[in-house]
């Protein structure tokens, strides 16, 4: 394309300087016949009309051409014009056969999918750490658009320690490994690092999940781990509501269970609000009995024999003693 431009721009060019030269060809021309007529008069100053006649009589000339009108030159130009654009085209074609265009090269996916930086997995304390790792590989495969087969290959490759050795002895039984499916290498990998007892443990943990001492997020973020072993249990928002409210703290259920709300979202809002209520009171019941301890600590104490004089001495002592004496 770009040296089809160029031939289009030298096209233009030649057509101007034949412009330029038609012009400059007639102006000599009509030089010329200036000329000759000059050179007729044999330097003698003879007066035109018989210097013409003279002139014609030795050199007859022959008639000019017609000049040509605008019109025809025009045509004659964009003539020209379409000779050139058809033999450049010609040119054009003729060069595409001879060097056809080169295949592009085929995508790199492997080195695609590496620079997404995808974890490695070799073993775990917890059970979902596998799962984790499988949604997050299953993520940047489908970034980089792999085939089933290279979903596969790319994520094996990303297995470490104990998830590599049971890999490498999984193919090795495989009748034909490399028929394996994206999707039993899934459900291979989950039923093996996730066994179905251990679920089964994390299905009653959860459902015996309580508040206690923890903090409300604290209990949520709990709440939310656990409640991935029991999907059934939270597969909607009301029955995830129920379940979270039935372990929060007595006061903060109390509280919670006359209301109706939403969403969980909307709950779990309200009780961090409350539980945040609850603190800031009980710090100023707390403050406020230290104060009171402190005011009555600084009282002034009075002895019992400060405050009432023993009877046996003084006036008492005098009226026991005539009692006595009367009595005698």
């Amino acid at each position: 394309m770009l040296n089809l431009f160029w031939v289009y721009i030298w096209a233009i060019f030649l057509l101007y300087l034949l412009f330029i030269s038609s012009s400059f060809l007639s102006k000599i021309h009509f030089s010329n016949n200036q000329m000759v007529n000059t050179r007729s008069g044999g330097g003698q100053d003879i007066p035109s009309t018989r210097r013409a006649h003279i002139v014609n009589q030795q050199n007859p000339l022959p008639p000019p051409p017609p000049n040509p009108s605008m019109e025809q030159f025009l045509a004659a130009q964009m003539q020209l014009l379409q000779n050139l654009t058809a033999t450049v085209a010609n040119m054009q074609a003729q060069q595409n056969q001879q060097a056809p265009h080169a295949a592009p090269q085929p995508r790199d996916k492997h080195r695609d999918f590496m620079s997404h930086h995808p974890p490695t997995y070799s073993h775990s304390v917890d059970p979902l750490d596998a799962d984790d790792w499988l949604k997050i590989i299953s993520k940047k495969l489908d970034i980089t658009q792999c085939t089933d087969r290279e979903r596969v290959l790319y994520a094996s490759g990303r297995l470490e320690g104990s998830a590599a050795d049971w890999w490498d002895a999984y193919t090795a039984a495989h009748a034909d490994a490399n028929t394996i499916t994206w999707e039993e290498f899934r459900n291979s990998f989950l039923e093996h690092h996730i066994p179905a007892g251990v679920i089964k443990l994390k299905q009653k943990e959860f459902l015996a999940l309580k508040q206690g001492s923890m903090s409300v997020s604290e209990y949520r973020d709990k709440f939310t781990q656990l409640s991935r072993y029991a999907p059934n249990d939270v597969d909607t928002d009301a029955k995830r509501q129920d379940r979270f409210l039935d372990g929060l703290i007595g006061p903060l259920n109390y509280q919670l269970q006359s209301h109706t709300f939403p969403n969980f979202q909307t709950l779990l809002d309200k009780a961090i609000g409350l539980e945040s209520k609850r603190k800031e009171l009980g710090e100023q019941k707390r403050k406020f009995q230290s104060q009171g301890q402190s005011s009555s600590n600084t009282r002034p104490r009075y002895s019992s024999s400060q405050s009432f004089p023993s009877r046996s001495g003084g006036q008492g002592g005098n009226y026991q003693q005539n009692q006595q004496s009367q009595r005698t």
